[in-house]
């Protein structure tokens, strides 16, 4: 008893969340430590390199505001403005007037687009909304010509993962869902949150596969998006760019438990390794930028609005 009583005492005595991912599963530890270090060196060094697009349009982005934090954040300017769910506070406990007044503090905003789609807390019908100058999307498709005239297809989904009794949930993916998707959308913006990227590891697999998969068994992905805007896990808020070479397919192999620990170990050394001594001459050519725009991070509203350029 005195031992237990000892193992148990105080703070210091509990283990790190990094030694239990370390304990439960060493390889893929690693394997995720060491994605995290090289897309750190890698997207340093793209940052400090100028927009490769003539014309680049800039986009606002946030989610999971719960209706309070809407009043109290400063948006940075931009063209488009994309909130990604979760307008209200909770569940059926939303009313239209809370969630109107979320609506009507997007529609206050200077930005030239403003796209919205739900998420897991909304019941209301649509028709007791207004709407004027916001583009909804429900599993749908919209083009926006931005101001200075770059046509962007924009695809919208308030879906997420079924754990409550929530609204737009879903056990899993279904086909329809995923002829849903258009190939040829420049962005994406889903409630729900691709697995293994800005998620805590809590995202959904379909959405990694149908959109992000690069070379796993030889396989492209389905979709390719310019940016993917998405929230709902309030853990991990932030933004990943998506390096096309054999790194992400080694990292999510690894992380979706398709095997490969050991060669995804391998791979990511041998990437960090050309990192470092080639860094500034090689750079992967950087096709895509993932965001979790949660704004609200267990229960405080830490997060603050991504602005990205595309």
């Amino acid at each position: 008893m005195a031992g237990l009583n000892k193992s148990t005492k105080g703070p210091s005595s509990q283990p790190r969340v990094w030694q239990l991912q370390f304990w439960v599963a060493p390889l893929v530890f690693l394997v995720q430590r060491l994605y995290t270090w090289r897309s750190l060196l890698l997207n340093n060094a793209i940052m400090a390199l100028p927009l490769s697009e003539k014309s680049p349009v800039s986009v606002v982005c946030i989610a999971d505001m719960h209706s309070n934090a809407a009043r109290r954040t400063t948006l940075p300017s931009g063209d488009i403005l994309i909130h990604t769910g979760d307008l209200a506070a909770s569940g059926s406990s939303a009313s239209s007037k809370e969630l109107q007044a979320t609506l009507d503090w997007l529609q206050a905003q200077p930005h030239a687009h403003k796209i919205v789609v739900v998420g897991s807390d909304i019941f209301l019908p649509r028709e007791k909304l207004n709407l004027d100058g916001i583009t909804y999307l429900e599993d749908s498709s919209a083009t926006i010509v931005s101001t200075n005239g770059r046509r962007l297809k924009v695809f919208g989904s308030a879906k997420s993962a079924n754990y409550t009794s929530a609204a737009f949930q879903k056990p899993s993916v279904t086909a329809d869902d995923v002829k849903a998707m258009p190939t040829d959308a420049d962005v994406f913006i889903t409630h729900g949150t691709p697995r293994v990227h800005v998620d805590a590891y809590i995202g959904r697999v379909h959405l990694l596969r149908d959109l992000w998969r690069v070379h796993v068994l030889g396989q492209q992905g389905r979709v390719r998006p310019r940016l993917h805007v998405f929230g709902h896990v309030h853990g991990d808020h932030g933004q990943e760019l998506l390096h096309f070479d054999t790194q992400p397919a080694a990292y999510e192999k690894t992380c979706v438990s398709e095997g490969g620990a050991a060669l995804g170990l391998l791979v990511l050394a041998k990437e960090c390794v050309r990192s470092i001594l080639m860094l500034g001459s090689v750079v992967p050519k950087t096709k895509a930028v993932r965001v979790n725009a949660a704004v609200r991070d267990i229960g405080n509203d830490t997060g603050m609005p991504i602005k990205v350029y595309i």
